[in-house]
């Protein structure tokens, strides 16, 4: 009994003195540790003070300010010099390199008036306005003054808002201040913080973020947004409302578009115009797929006004404004055709929308599929945006690629009951012992990949497998390989063996994504008889495509959002291509064979294509918004197909050149209208 207790206390006394030996350490190291001198430093504009920093094994300080309303000089390792330059406050971060650690200290800064200084109001910078016309208001006073005229001079107009003044107190008259921690982060990977001590908040790498507004702003509403902050980015943002479900709900206001975005302190008005209600104060990169690069908000105030007068009718063959009938000078309705930009054969329909394009020739027709878009409205019958939550296929064919025929959707989900949604399909036929057989293989939202088959192009269709063919349990194709698990294009070669193209995504190298993939396919062209491999196209986003063009395998592409300007060979969200000699591997990027639709229709949009011979001639078939925007006036992503010529040949060291070019044009009748037989025109 006596040894063992010997033995408990001498234990205790080992742990009591190791305890004491950690606590010793611990409370060394903390001493140790690199701390500012000063939490908070106060100085006057033009007034110096040094920040110093307690602690000793410093190799490296990095210091930085939130805001240009201070400098800083003299920088060295424990101290550095702080200029006050304007009134405000500022936060001095110190990053601090130490042999075992890194420490992230902050001190803020108060600069206030110097000692009889004048009290001035803030001026505002010069910003376009969004709308064309400014808002008339009846007692509440508008940020953008009037010019006025007086005995000696005279103000001319400019296209762009003129500066205003901003009150003294802190929040401008009129005005209602956004509470910045209130900032939602729709991706949890997003980068953004808020910090609670300098109230601001700092948005390092983010797609969007969002504010709740204190109360709906309504249809035919103004909301005024007044935004302050700093600028240390490149690319730019954009901004918008939206409702709970990120429907965009008023114009889009773009920093790059109307403001010249230069970056620095930012201090930004604009308008957003309600389309429908909207309760979210919404931010966005400047482009699609583009994010948010650091960007601080100290500030964001907001003003409810009411737009003035009426909106202009969206009809583009209707008369906006009301006639007297008594009178021969009457406007008469304007046919299609007038419009500017709608003569001739694209879009191939106008009665449905339809996009991401594939096709296959049988029988002497060209058979035209595609994801059925559908235009998606709200309780008040007002356009929303495209929600893409369709699981229907749309099929259109023509002998003479003039004259089509619309032969409705394919409902996917009641053929393959576990799709939850069908996009950009790809579609190709197969000599088989039983006949002809057609494939039509679809994406599932962006996270599989399913097939269907068919003895016609026009069904009906079966789901041979129950299940999809691709998933994120296949090799190669887990969420960090292949971001966008979709967009499919498959390709049966010459001795009838077939491969699937697929995949999307910029991840995290724009330039060489890798993210897209290529298989084999079994016999069945319903299973796979390999593990994808990998694809590098130069500057992926989406859209997979494959030909046999003259004995060369060729691989298009739409290229992604941060193509650089000067890159000569492609541009940014275009049709590049690649070819090789083998079906799976060897690919050697070419150049771009397709611009974006917008150089010609006005409106930049993310591509989709399909290359197809019929009749001896390549076509390239594309979707753009055009439809929507000149029928119905607004802009919310519902896509419709055009169709051009694909130019084929060689160069003078007979290499393979393909190069198409976007028209309104379209095409003319491949063959002649037979007028002794039925055209079914529905």
């Amino acid at each position: 009994m006596r040894r063992k207790t010997k033995s408990v206390i001498a234990c205790g006394m080992a742990a009591a003195l190791m305890l004491t030996t950690l606590g010793m350490e611990n409370e060394v190291s903390a001493k140790a540790a690199p701390k500012m001198q000063t939490k908070v430093l106060s100085l006057k504009k033009g007034q110096k003070k040094t920040i110093r920093i307690k602690g000793k094994g410093i190799l490296k300080t990095t210091w930085k300010t939130t805001k240009k309303i201070i400098t800083l000089t003299k920088k060295k390792k424990n101290k550095v010099t702080v200029a006050g330059k304007k009134i405000g406050t500022a936060v001095v971060v110190a990053k601090v390199k130490t042999k075992k650690k890194n420490y992230h200290l902050k001190c803020k800064v108060k600069v206030a008036r110097a000692q009889g200084a004048k009290k001035t109001n803030v001026t505002n910078t010069k910003v376009p306005q969004t709308t064309k016309n400014p808002r008339k208001t009846e007692s509440t006073p508008t940020v953008t003054p009037t010019a006025t005229q007086d005995n000696t001079s005279k103000t001319e107009p400019s296209d762009t808002a003129q500066p205003s003044q901003t009150p003294a107190s802190d929040v401008p008259e009129g005005y209602e201040e956004i509470d910045l921690s209130t900032c939602r982060m729709n991706n949890a990977s997003e980068a953004g913080s808020y910090d609670s001590e300098t109230k601001t908040l700092h948005i390092q790498d983010a797609e969007n973020f969002q504010f709740p507004l204190k109360e709906n702003i309504n249809k035919g509403e103004v909301l005024s947004v007044m935004l302050k902050g700093t600028y240390h980015g490149t690319k730019g943002f954009r901004s918008w409302l939206v409702d709970d479900s990120q429907t965009t709900n008023s114009n889009i206001f773009n920093t790059n578009d109307e403001v010249g975005f230069t970056g620095g302190e930012i201090e930004l008005l604009y308008d957003l115009e309600a389309t429908t209600a909207a309760g979210q104060l919404f931010f966005k990169g400047p482009s699609y797929g583009v994010n948010i690069d650091d960007l601080e908000i100290s500030k964001i105030y907001v003003k409810y006004t009411v737009s003035a007068g009426e909106k202009k009718s969206y009809d583009p063959y209707t008369p906006s404004e009301e006639q007297d009938a008594n009178t021969d000078n009457l406007q008469l309705t304007k046919s299609f055709s007038e419009q500017k930009g709608m003569i001739g054969n694209n879009p191939l329909i106008t009665q449905n929308f339809m996009a991401d394009p594939t096709a296959v020739e049988y029988d002497g027709r060209l058979y035209v599929f595609g994801t059925a878009d559908k235009m998606e409205t709200d309780s008040k019958g007002n356009v929303i945006s495209n929600s893409y939550n369709t699981c229907e296929l749309r099929c259109i064919s023509s002998a003479d690629l003039v004259n089509w025929t619309d032969h409705g959707t394919i409902k996917v989900n009641e053929v393959a009951t576990w799709a939850k949604h069908s996009w950009a399909p790809t579609i190709c036929k197969r000599e088989e012992k039983n006949g002809t057989m057609f494939y039509l293989y679809f994406a599932n939202g962006g996270d599989g990949i399913g097939v269907l088959r068919s003895k016609s192009p026009l069904g009906p269709w079966e789901d041979p497998s129950g299940k999809r063919l691709i998933s994120r349990d296949t090799p190669n194709c887990s969420s960090s390989e292949v971001p966008w698990l979709f967009d499919p294009a498959v390709l049966v070669d010459d001795d009838g063996t077939g491969y699937l193209y697929f995949g999307g995504g910029t991840g995290t190298d724009s330039e060489h994504p890798k993210s897209a993939r290529v298989v084999k396919l079994g016999e069945d062209m319903c299973s796979l008889v390999s593990d994808p491999e990998e694809l590098d196209p130069y500057y992926l986003f989406e859209d997979s495509e494959i030909n046999k063009i003259n004995g060369t395998y060729v691989y298009s592409y739409c290229t992604n959002w941060k193509v650089p300007s000067g890159d000569e060979t492609t541009g940014s969200c275009c049709i590049a291509f690649m070819t090789s000699d083998k079906p799976m591997s060897g690919f050697e990027y070419q150049k771009q064979l397709f611009a974006n639709p917008g150089s010609v229709f006005g409106n930049y949009y993310n591509n989709h294509h399909k290359l197809i011979q019929f009749k001896g001639q390549w076509y390239i078939i594309y979707h753009t918004t055009m439809l929507e925007e000149t029928a119905y006036g607004t802009k919310q992503g519902y896509r419709t197909l055009h169709m051009d010529k694909l130019n084929v040949g060689e160069d003078s060291n007979g290499k393979l050149t393909i190069e198409a070019k976007a028209t309104y044009g379209g095409l003319s009748a491949v063959v002649q209208l037979n007028p002794y037989i039925e055209c079914d025109a529905s």
